[in-house]
């Protein structure tokens, strides 16, 4: 890359790191420091709010590892993984957004700690499991992060994740859901223009019709094309299932509908992301994978799957455009990896620390602490980061489903079934976790499937305790503050 591209790239990080401190200064002067840092004070529009979550949505796995997965997957498998994303917006728009904003809180386990506050093994339990999913989804990230630093500044992979992971870590640190909204507002713009200029130089390169172009990929790539042969089935499935149920549960996403200035904007920036994301996967799956077929076999097999969407940009685009094309995907990458910092010092710093702390209502006790949670944990996952996992795609959709599979059947229940109790809540949430753990961790399952056991045995655990076990007055009556709340704020 040339030395304007490089250039470019040191401006950006820069920029982000300015820009967490200036977040950070304003925190300071505010008298709302906890919710300036934690929901960016419940006042982001939503606009903003839909290209903040388009950001946070479109990881490092979607605009990096995407074209590899896809030629080494097949295009069925992105197909039921993204399509069930979109659907999965319009899903928590309707389920969840309305009850989250209204509630007032700021994270889905304070939502579920407001809903069942007698139960110790939510308040408790799901900040930890948040913590861990995400630290799974987090190694994912830095080590795409890695990649494309490597890749700009010619350093070993090692050295440069150490200093991506660091400027992540500063920023988010520093500046925390203000200084996230506002660098994912500039990480979404470039994340649509590296969707345009890749999609556009790959429109103009194609040498025959775009139908044919993709049947010449397909017939060079027979895995590209074909759905069942070689990967299962409930592959297929559980990608679907796990992601159209994941935009409701996952924390890094979902808590944007906490930050949104209204119940109707949390709605309907939902559902703006959800068609900006929907253009821009098309655009990646059928017009930017299929170019791999003009690539050097000799370049595909010494450069890792989940770089060659990399080399697709050197074959397509200028190398004038290239550092835009490169400072478009850390875009991507690093609009995730600081969404997900936040959510878990907030399950540190805010559920945790609401949970074992004396002084509940010290907001800048609650902020350091989130702040150092989020040193802690990224060094954590940076060294864990050094070897890092194949196919990030796949890794990180197996982190989803473990949100999946112990959260989404105790907020959608708590929130639409009024005879959930404690019991049954914590059921469902202790059975999707370790029948999930146990399939993942002890059985040879398709990629993705655990999902399909582990939400139906939490549903059924759910209602078959809350039935045997009966209601509980106090969460009864949290419940019905929280439809007051809701009907209050239509």
């Amino acid at each position: 890359m040339n030395g304007v591209g490089i250039g470019l790239i040191v401006a950006y990080l820069l920029a982000c790191i300015a820009i967490g401190i200036i977040a950070q200064r304003r925190m300071a002067k505010s008298a709302q420091s906890g919710a300036d840092y934690y929901v960016a004070g419940r006042s982001v529009s939503t606009w903003v709010n839909s290209l903040a979550i388009l950001s946070a949505t479109g990881s490092g796995g979607t605009f990096l590892a995407s074209v590899g997965t896809i030629w080494n997957v097949g295009l069925a498998w992105y197909a039921w993984a993204m399509g069930g994303s979109i659907v999965g917006f319009t899903i928590a728009s309707i389920l969840v957004a309305r009850t989250y904003r209204s509630t007032k809180r700021t994270t889905v386990a304070s939502y579920l700690a407001l809903r069942f506050p007698s139960s110790r093994i939510l308040v408790i339990g799901v900040p930890v499991v948040i913590v861990i999913g995400t630290a799974m989804y987090l190694i994912s990230q830095m080590s795409a992060g890695g990649l494309v630093a490597s890749y700009v500044t010619g350093l070993p992979f090692e050295w440069a994740l150490v200093v991506i992971a660091v400027v992540f870590i500063i920023y988010t640190s520093m500046g925390g859901m203000l200084a996230v909204t506002w660098t994912n507002v500039l990480q979404g713009m470039m994340v649509l223009l590296l969707t345009a200029i890749l999609a556009g130089f790959g429109l103009a390169a194609m040498p025959v019709s775009w139908g044919d172009f993709i049947q010449a990929a397909a017939d060079m790539n027979p895995i590209y094309g074909t759905a069942g042969d070689g990967m299962s089935r409930l592959t297929y499935a559980g990608a679907f299932v796990t992601w159209a149920a994941a935009i409701c549960v996952t924390p890094h996403i979902i808590t944007r509908a906490f930050t949104a200035k209204s119940v109707r904007s949390s709605m309907v920036s939902l559902n703006g992301s959800m068609v900006l994301f929907g253009v821009v996967l098309l655009a990646l799956g059928l017009i930017v994978t299929p170019h791999i077929s003009g690539l050097d076999p000799a370049d595909l097999e010494g450069t890792r799957s989940d770089m060659w969407t990399l080399l697709i940009a050197e074959m397509l685009v200028p190398e004038i455009l290239l550092g835009l094309i490169v400072a478009g995907i850390l875009a991507a990458i690093m609009s995730t990896v600081d969404a997900l910092l936040l959510a878990v010092s907030s399950s540190v710093g805010h559920d945790l620390y609401n949970v074992f702390a004396k002084d509940r209502k010290n907001d800048k006790t609650s902020v350091r602490i989130a702040t150092a949670s989020s040193w802690a944990i990224g060094i954590l996952c940076l060294l864990l980061t050094l070897n890092p996992p194949e196919l990030l795609m796949l890794f990180y959709t197996a982190a989803i489903g473990l949100f999946v599979s112990c959260l989404f059947v105790p907020v959608v229940a708590g929130m639409w079934w009024k005879h959930i109790n404690p019991a049954g809540a914590a059921a469902g949430f202790l059975t999707g976790l370790i029948v999930f753990g146990v399939l993942y961790g002890a059985f040879d399952m398709p990629s993705n499937s655990e999902v399909l056991v582990a939400l139906p045995l939490s549903f059924i655990a759910t209602i078959v305790v809350s039935l045997v076990a009966g209601g509980e007055k106090a969460d009864v009556v949290a419940h019905e503050k929280q439809t007051q709340r809701q009907a209050a704020s239509v």
